[in-house]
């Protein structure tokens, strides 16, 4: 699973990847030219079944989202605006947490998210309260 989007704010496409069984994601910053860059990798458990971009502490950078579908877990990593991404929060799924939807649920102006799990039937919706 792939999400493309501009992390480091150079206006060029970069790629975030759920790398399935090896178990971790990476993010791959886009040179301009066509080709991409070295991967960053980051660690997760279980299966990454998706990858999805959206700037949940609206600072204007997008934070990025790895569903962990063995893992039973969604994990959130925070950008500092040049495309690092830290650990951020850790939601629980009731059984495999499948995707994640970046959506303004409650007309705040902040964007939330829709939680998706396939195996247990259910979306969680995680209000943003910033």
């Amino acid at each position: 699973m792939i999400a493309l989007g501009d992390v480091d704010g150079d206006r060029n496409l970069d790629v975030a990847t759920g790398n399935g069984g090896s178990g971790n994601g990476a993010i791959l910053k886009g040179n301009g030219d066509g080709t991409l860059g070295p991967a960053a990798v980051v660690a997760a458990s279980g299966s990454i079944v998706a990858s999805d971009l959206g700037d949940l502490d609206g600072d204007g950078d997008l934070d990025w989202v790895l569903s962990s579908f063995g893992g039973a877990r969604w994990l959130v990593y925070v950008n500092d605006g040049a495309g690092v991404m830290a650990p951020g929060p850790v939601f629980l799924a009731p059984q495999a947490a499948s995707c994640a939807v970046f959506l303004d649920f409650d007309n705040d102006s902040d964007l939330d998210l829709a939680l998706v799990d396939e195996l247990a039937d259910v979306v969680l919706l995680m209000r943003n309260g910033r």
